[in-house]
């Protein structure tokens, strides 16, 4: 008996452990597979990812809410256009020595953007007006990441604007904003980039408006350093003393921009050539002087150049007078030229000569001591001399205009110049419209001729304006406009 119940009690337990087993292994088919789960938390993953960058997205389309950020508020304002220049890539936006800048007022193009808040959002009018007129309004400001050195970006939400057509703003400084049209045509692998410089309205920068189109400034203070620095939107600043072109090796030269041509002395001559938005500036207080001891040399000379700029220089030659066949300044195929400033002394040929020249502009400058006259230009359109003086020069006409048009000597003295010849009147006129003298001083001056209209005056067209003439040649018959006064 004893046994069959230990018996009974062995089987009951058994039946028990197998009826757990089988629970245990139905259980199973309710519970996912390791793998699955994987699967399954992957996806969620990825739909939490998919989610947080369509947020970001969202976010990155929000405009600007000025309330959140003091810096987005130095957006507004009015902005106008000095300067610009174009890359070939949709990735290069930011300035660069490779591209040639462009002065708006020079361009004769005007344009303007107006930044403004309209409830605590940041909207932009934009307008252009020269080639290619455009005008657009109301274009929300879409904030960007910002450079890498935290300048705040923004861009322009216009809805006319294709996938293809990208507007940003960056905001370089307070008075400094940069405007980026960048292009892209996919199709036909074409790319194309505007990138343009505005100034704040009323700033102190827009004082200095022409220092934009400078990438680099570089300091020398001997003549070999000047030639090797001259590259195109470069500021190059001179320090005190003498750069004599004559005492170069020309050999040793190795900057493409710079041509020259040895004579039979062994001296050579220099010429600057297709080198854009360059200024060659003397030092603040520095007496600078660029000279050649070469008499059949410029002493300064620069062809197929655009934007060049010469402030507070001295040019000339170290030769004896009347050996001399080089001119000072020597201008071919180059457009707005500013001369401020400067000392053009003998004694070469002329202080200026300038063929098929576009823009040319001297202000506060002296030319004095040359041996065949004082300027000499052909084929030149567009150029003023403002409070200039003309001094003690001789043998030829001090004043040749041929096939000119629109030149203006405003304010300017002309003083102790002679003409030794009757065959060379004081000025030659050839060809040429609309040459204004205006409000300029006659003094001390040599010439039995004093205008020459050449051989078809009805083509010309000289006008003397307020004009006076203390030359003391009682017995010539000046122009109209003139007041001559008695020689004393």
């Amino acid at each position: 008996m004893r046994k069959w119940m230990t018996w009974m009690i062995t089987w009951i337990l058994f039946a028990a452990v197998l009826s757990a087993c089988g629970k245990e292994v139905d259980d199973k088919k309710l519970i996912p597979k390791p793998e699955k789960k994987q699967e399954a938390d992957a996806e969620t993953e990825t739909k939490t990812e998919a989610n947080a960058e369509a947020e970001a997205e969202t976010t990155a389309e929000t405009t600007a809410d000025v309330s959140q950020d003091e810096n987005w508020d130095d957006f507004c304002g009015d902005w106008t256009l000095v300067g610009f220049e174009y890359s070939d890539s949709v990735d290069d936006i930011e300035p660069s020595v490779d591209n040639p800048y462009y002065d708006a007022e020079n361009e004769w193009i005007v344009s303007d953007i107006l930044i403004y808040d309209e409830e605590n959002t940041l909207y932009a009018d934009y307008s252009r007006i020269g080639y290619e007129n455009e005008s657009i309004n109301g274009m929300a400001l879409v904030k960007q990441d910002p450079t890498s050195d935290g300048q705040p970006v923004a861009r322009l939400k216009n809805r006319r604007d294709g996938t293809e057509t990208v507007r940003t703003l960056t905001l370089i400084g307070e008075n400094e904003l940069r405007y980026c049209e960048q292009e892209s045509w996919r199709e036909t692998g074409l790319e194309h980039v505007m990138i343009c410089t505005y100034l704040r309205k009323g700033s102190k920068e827009m004082e200095q408006k022409k220092e934009y189109q400078y990438v680099d400034e570089v300091t020398v203070s001997t003549v070999q350093e000047l030639v090797e620095a001259i590259q195109s939107r470069t500021k190059i600043i001179l320090k005190e003393g003498t750069y004599n072109f004559s005492e170069l090796d020309c050999d040793s030269i190795k900057n493409p921009n710079i041509d020259w041509i040895k004579d039979y002395d062994g001296l050579a001559e220099y010429t600057v050539r297709n080198v854009r938005n360059l200024c060659l500036e003397a030092e603040e207080g520095a007496r600078v002087e660029i000279s050649t001891e070469n008499s059949y040399a410029r002493a300064l000379g620069f062809e197929e150049c655009q934007e060049i700029t010469l402030r507070g220089l001295i040019c000339g030659h170290e030769v004896e007078p009347g050996y001399c066949t080089g001119s000072v300044l020597y201008l071919n195929q180059c457009s707005h030229i500013a001369i401020d400033n400067c000392d053009l002394y003998g004694s070469g040929t002329y202080g200026i000569e300038a063929y098929n020249i576009f823009g040319l502009t001297i202000e506060d400058t002296e030319i004095y001591e040359c041996t065949y006259g004082l300027v000499w230009l052909s084929a030149v359109e567009v150029a003023t001399f403002t409070n200039c003086s003309f001094m003690t020069s001789e043998q030829y006409s001090m004043f040749s205009f041929i096939g000119c048009y629109s030149i203006t000597l405003d304010d300017c003295k002309i003083i102790g110049n002679e003409t030794k010849t009757e065959y060379s009147p004081f000025i030659t006129c050839q060809d040429s419209l609309s040459v204004n003298f205006e409000n300029c001083q006659f003094r001390g001056n040599d010439y039995q001729v004093f205008l020459e209209e050449g051989n078809n005056p009805p083509t010309n067209t000289i006008v003397f304006t307020d004009c006076t003439v203390e030359d003391g040649k009682q017995d010539l018959d000046y122009p109209e406009g003139i007041t001559q006064v008695s020689y004393r």
